[in-house]
């Protein structure tokens, strides 16, 4: 490995890969939070100088984006479980299951998104929050349609399809915000409305 000496610390002349960076980014953001995540102790871990980290991402706001989408993918992508439903309670209980996952290793994670930006990123930090929550929404959208059992006349304008999904979205958070083990509640109001 080249190593040079440089005011008494040691620093590899390059980082092996945009990944590795992005494990140390993970890394910090499972111990420490992503508020912690800033080029200075991402160098740190990665043992290389802070233009090392410049040369793959070249603003904090885009190392943390990154950092963002990758855990995104850890937690819903990669996963051995068939993602085929068999009905709506079936998707609700693997999504929250992978939401809490999700936030026992990175805590908090589905709550300070924008946090984690510096002031003039909060905005970008929200649309990538909102970008895949939607994208969760348009999956459960998906799964209510498919499921043949559903009650369709329940909804109507009074009560959309899309209006349900937030609601259940939301209480899913906040059921996640309060550390609760499952969401057995919301599943038995779920089964009362539609089915």
């Amino acid at each position: 490995m080249n190593i040079v000496q440089f005011g008494g610390d040691k620093m590899n002349k390059v980082v092996t890969s945009k990944e590795a960076i992005l494990d140390v980014s993970r890394n910090i953001a499972a111990t420490q939070g992503l508020k912690a995540i800033n080029m200075r102790n991402v160098a740190k871990e990665c043992n290389v100088a802070v233009g090392s980290i410049y040369n793959y991402f070249p603003s904090k706001g885009e190392l943390i984006t990154a950092t963002v989408e990758s855990i995104w993918l850890i937690i819903f992508h990669n996963t051995h479980d068939c993602l085929r439903f068999k009905n709506f309670i079936e998707c609700i209980e693997w999504l929250y299951q992978q939401m809490l996952r999700g936030t026992k290793e990175y805590p908090d994670f589905f709550f300070i998104h924008s946090d984690a930006f510096e002031k003039e990123n909060k905005e970008l930090g929200k649309q990538e929050m909102l970008k895949y929550f939607e994208h969760m929404y348009q999956n459960l959208h998906t799964v209510l349609r498919q499921d043949h059992l559903v009650k369709r006349h329940i909804f109507d304008d009074s009560l959309k399809e899309e209006d349900f999904i937030e609601f259940v979205f939301s209480n899913m958070i906040t059921a996640l915000s309060h550390r609760q083990a499952s969401c057995q509640v919301l599943i038995e109001i779920i089964k009362k409305v539609i089915y």
